[in-house]
C-alpha cells in the first residue's frame, strides 16, 4: 500500500511535469474566465461585428480587413480583423463563438509563457523548472490586469499579436538550425505585425533572449551585449528586417489615399509627463493587479498644466526606468530583465501621439509586456538564493496570489457582460472618464432609460467635461425616437460641428440620421442634400441607401456599384423609410420632393 508521503511526492512530480502543468493552466484559465462565454458584444465589438452587417461573405471580410482601423485611424491590422469577421459570418454573429476563440488564444499564450519559462530555467542549468515555470504560466494565465484581453472580443489584436510573438520567442530560443530558425521567426513576426503594430519591439526582445541564453548556458552571472550580435543572430535580424519591410508595404497600400484623422501636436513637456505617468501606472497594475482595474484610466491635461501637476507619478515612473538602465549598464540580469519588460511598452508610452480616448494607459496594452516579464523571470530569479523554508514560503505565497487572482478575475468578467454593466463599472472605477459616461448614456438610451441618460448629460455639463460628437449623436437619436425632432436637430448640429473627430463612416451615419429627421419635419431640400452627402462619405452605408430609395419611389436609380444582396437589404429598409415619412409628410413622397435631383455629387440618379 502506498504511503501518504509517496502519494504527495508523485503528485508533486506530476504537477511539475509538462503534462501536469498544462492541465493546471487549463483548469486555471477555465476557473478564471469560463463564464466569459455568457457575455455579449460590447464597446467596439458592436462597431466591428454589429454595425457592419453588410460583411456577410469571405470577399467582403477580406475587403473590410484591408482598411484602416475605424476608417480613419493609422492602424493596419488585417489578420486579426479577418478572424473577427470570419467568426461573425460562420456563427451568425454569435458572441459566444468569438469569446471562445479569445479564451483559446489566451490559453495558448499561457502555455507558451510556461514553456518559455521552463526552458529559461533549464538554460540556467537548474533542472526542468518545477514549480517556478508552472507558477510563471499560472500567474500569467490569471493575472487580473489582463482580464480585458480575454473578456473583450475586440482585444483580439493584442491576443493574436502576442501569441505569434511568443511563438517566435520560443522558436528563436530553440536549437533549430540558423536559417530555418530565422525564416520561421521572421514569418511569425510578420503575422504578429498584421495583428498589431506594437510587436515592432520583438527584435529587441529576441536580442535580449540571446544574451540571457548565452550567459545562462556559459554559467555567467552577467550578460554580454556581444551575444546579441552573433552570426546566428545577424541572420535572424536580416530576415526580421525583410519581414518588417513586407509589413510596411502592406501598411502603405492600405493607408494609401485614406483620409486619416489629424491631432493637435503636444509639447515635449506633455509627452514627458505622459511617459512618466504611464510607466508608473503600468508598473502599478503589473505588480499590484488586485485593485484599480478598469477599461479606462483617464488623464486630465489642459492649458496651464505642467510637470509639477503630476511630478510624483512621473518621477516614480522615470525612477523605474533609471533603475533598469543602471542595472543593465552593470550587465546585471535583473536590469536587462526589467529593461526588456519596459521596452515592450515603448509603442504605448506616448513617445508619439496616441489616440486612446483621453486615457493615459489601457490594460490590453499590457499583454505582451507581462508575458515577457513573467516568461523571462527565471533568467533573473536564478541568482536568488533561498533556504528551503524560504523557497517553500515563496511557493505558498505565489499560489495564494494565483488563487486571489482567480477570484478577482471572477468579479471582473461579469462586468463585461453587456454595455450597461461595462460602463456602469467603468464610471464607478474612473468617474472622470468622459468617454465612459458618453457610452453609459448610449447604453441608457438603448434601454429606454431616458431620465438616467439625462442625469449623466447633466453631470457632464455641470462638471465642465469636454465631450466628443458621440454623446450628441446619441442624444439626437433618443429625441428623434421620442418624436422630439427639433431637439434632435439641436443635438445633431452639435455633433456635426465636432464631426472632424469622428471616423468617416460614423460621419456618414450622422448625416443619414439628420436626413430622416429633416424629412419628417418637411425640410425636403435639406433631407435630399444630406442623404447624398452621407453616401458620398460612405457609399456602403446601408441606412443611407435605404433612405435614398425610400425618398425616390418609382425613380430608376443607379445602383450598379452594389451587389444584389446589398440592394435587396436597402430596398427592404426603404419600406421603413417610406412608412416613417408617410406618417408625417405623405405629400413629400408623392411629389418626389425628397428625391435629390440629378447632377453634382449625386451619381445615384
Amino acid at each position: 500500500m502506498m504511503g501518504r508521503g509517496n502519494k504527495g511526492s508523485h503528485m508533486k512530480k506530476y504537477l511539475t511535469s509538462a503534462p501536469g502543468a498544462y492541465l493546471v493552466i487549463v483548469v486555471l484559465v477555465l476557473l478564471a474566465y469560463g463564464l466569459v462565454i455568457e457575455n455579449g458584444y460590447v464597446w467596439d465589438d458592436r462597431y466591428f461585428l454589429v454595425d457592419y452587417t453588410w460583411i456577410d461573405t469571405i470577399p467582403d471580410a477580406i475587403k473590410a480587413s484591408l482598411q484602416p482601423l475605424f476608417g480613419q485611424r493609422a492602424y493596419v491590422r488585417p489578420l486579426a480583423l479577418f478572424t473577427l469577421y470570419l467568426e461573425a459570418i460562420a456563427s451568425g454573429r454569435n458572441p459566444a463563438v468569438s469569446h471562445a476563440v479569445n479564451l483559446l488564444l489566451h490559453l495558448l499564450s499561457s502555455l507558451l509563457v510556461y514553456v518559455i519559462a521552463r526552458r529559461a530555467w533549464a538554460d540556467s542549468m537548474q533542472g526542468r523548472g518545477g514549480w517556478v515555470s508552472l507558477l510563471a504560466g499560472a500567474l500569467f494565465a490569471v493575472h487580473p490586469a489582463l482580464t480585458e484581453n480575454v473578456a473583450w472580443i475586440s482585444s483580439r489584436f493584442d491576443l493574436l499579436a502576442t501569441l505569434f510573438a511568443l511563438a517566435a520567442i520560443w522558436l528563436a530560443g530553440s536549437r533549430v538550425a540558423d536559417w530555418p530558425r530565422a525564416f520561421g521567426v521572421a514569418g511569425l513576426f510578420f503575422l504578429a505585425a498584421l495583428c498589431k503594430e506594437s510587436v515592432a519591439v520583438l527584435p529587441a526582445v529576441l536580442g535580449g533572449l540571446a544574451m540571457f541564453q548565452a550567459a545562462s548556458l556559459a554559467g555567467r552571472p552577467r550578460l554580454h551585449l556581444a551575444d546579441a550580435f552573433t552570426a546566428r543572430q545577424l541572420k535572424l535580424y536580416l530576415l526580421l528586417f525583410a519581414a518588417g519591410v513586407a509589413y510596411l508595404l502592406v501598411r502603405h497600400q492600405v493607408l494609401s489615399g485614406a483620409q486619416l484623422l489629424q491631432y493637435a501636436p503636444a509639447s515635449l513637456e506633455q509627452h514627458l509627463v505622459w511617459m512618466g505617468v504611464s510607466l508608473y501606472e503600468y508598473a502599478k497594475l503589473t505588480l499590484i493587479p488586485f485593485v484599480g482595474n478598469s477599461p479606462h484610466h483617464s488623464f486630465l491635461w489642459h492649458e496651464g498644466m505642467g510637470f509639477g501637476d503630476y511630478w510624483q507619478k512621473a518621477s516614480l515612473g522615470f525612477a523605474l526606468l533609471v533603475l533598469a538602465l543602471g542595472l543593465a549598464a552593470g550587465r546585471r540580469r535583473a536590469g536587462w530583465w526589467l529593461l526588456l519588460w519596459l521596452t515592450c511598452f515603448l509603442p504605448v508610452l506616448h513617445l508619439i501621439q496616441l489616440t486612446i480616448g483621453g486615457n493615459i494607459v489601457h490594460q490590453r496594452f499590457m499583454y505582451l509586456p507581462t508575458a515577457v516579464l513573467i516568461g523571462f523571470s527565471p533568467y533573473a530569479l536564478v541568482s536568488l538564493r533561498l533556504s528551503e523554508v524560504g523557497a517553500r514560503a515563496a511557493v505558498a505565497i505565489s499560489w495564494l496570489l494565483v488563487a486571489l487572482s482567480v477570484l478577482v478575475c471572477n468579479t471582473i468578467v461579469p462586468a463585461w457582460k453587456n454595455d450597461m454593466t461595462l460602463w456602469k463599472w467603468t464610471v464607478a472605477m474612473d468617474p472622470g472618464s468622459v468617454e465612459a459616461r458618453e457610452n453609459l448614456i448610449w447604453s441608457y438610451l438603448e434601454a429606454g432609460m431616458f431620465d438616467e441618460a439625462n442625469e449623466q448629460m447633466t453631470f457632464i455639463r455641470e462638471h465642465g467635461m469636454r465631450t466628443t460628437a458621440t454623446v450628441a449623436v446619441n442624444m439626437g437619436v433618443a429625441h428623434y425616437r421620442r418624436g422630439e425632432f427639433e431637439q434632435a436637430d439641436f443635438y445633431y448640429e452639435i455633433a456635426r460641428d465636432a464631426s472632424d473627430t469622428m471616423p468617416k463612416d460614423q460621419q456618414a451615419r450622422l448625416l443619414s440620421n439628420m436626413s430622416i429627421n429633416y424629412a419628417v419635419q418637411g425640410k425636403a431640400g435639406l433631407a435630399g442634400k444630406t442623404i447624398i452627402d452621407s453616401l458620398v462619405l460612405d457609399p456602403r452605408n446601408t441606412m443611407a441607401l435605404s433612405h435614398l430609395i425610400g425618398y425616390c419611389p418609382g425613380v430608376e436609380l443607379r445602383l450598379d456599384e452594389y451587389k444584389p444582396e446589398e440592394v435587396a437589404r436597402a430596398r427592404e429598409g426603404s419600406n421603413v423609410t417610406r412608412q416613417v415619412v408617410s406618417e408625417r409628410q405623405p405629400g413629400l413622397l408623392k411629389s418626389l420632393s425628397l428625391c435629390p435631383p440629378a447632377g453634382g455629387s449625386n451619381r445615384w440618379r
